[in-house]
Formats: C-alpha cells, sequence, structure tokens
C-alpha cells in the first residue's frame, strides 16, 4: 500500500516541472484521483478538490520525511493477505472526518 503525506498548499515549493504534472480523476469516484509527470510517469504531488490539502506520494521524496505514520486509511478494503497492522498508529476503515 503506498504511502502518502498530507500538507497545507502553502507547504509545498515546486522547484521546477510542475508543467508537466498530468491529473487522473477516476470518473464516478468521489476522491480517487492521481498525478504524475508526462515526462516519466512518477507519481507527484496533487491538491484536493477543496483545495484544503496537498497529498504527496512519499515515494517520491528525495529524503526522509522526518516524522512517522500518524494514521491508516482505508483499512477496510485491504488485501485479503495483509494480516493488519500491528503498530498503535490509529486506523481508520474509510476517510476520516
Amino acid at each position: 500500500m503506498p504511502s502518502n503525506l498530507f500538507c497545507k498548499p502553502e507547504q509545498l515549493h515546486w522547484l521546477g516541472g510542475e508543467d508537466r504534472v498530468q491529473r487522473f480523476r477516476l470518473q464516478g469516484a468521489a476522491r480517487f484521483g492521481r498525478s504524475f509527470c508526462r515526462a516519466c510517469g512518477s507519481p507527484v504531488a496533487h491538491g484536493s478538490d477543496d483545495g484544503r490539502y496537498v497529498l504527496v506520494p512519499a515515494g517520491s521524496l528525495d529524503d526522509a520525511p522526518g516524522l512517522l505514520p500518524q494514521a491508516r486509511i482505508f483499512c477496510a478494503s485491504r488485501a485479503d493477505w495483509d494480516a493488519g497492522i500491528t503498530d498503535a498508529v490509529p486506523s481508520f476503515d474509510s476517510y476520516p472526518t
């Protein structure tokens, strides 16, 4: 399962390549969307529909972010082979409100 970081829009500063970002939205989905680089296909950051936060794929970072997970979401739809998480991080079956 991919790990994502969330931040406020004013906390993200593009160094370059923002013009190469392509957004994909799954038709009919309330929140699902992906953004990727048109040049290399790597997943990249994208803003929420309401503009309140930016989702940053953790795998796109050059360095460790310096923080630990604060929550796990969509646990109700995880694969059967996923034995579950045994740490103390709060888990949610859906998107927390």
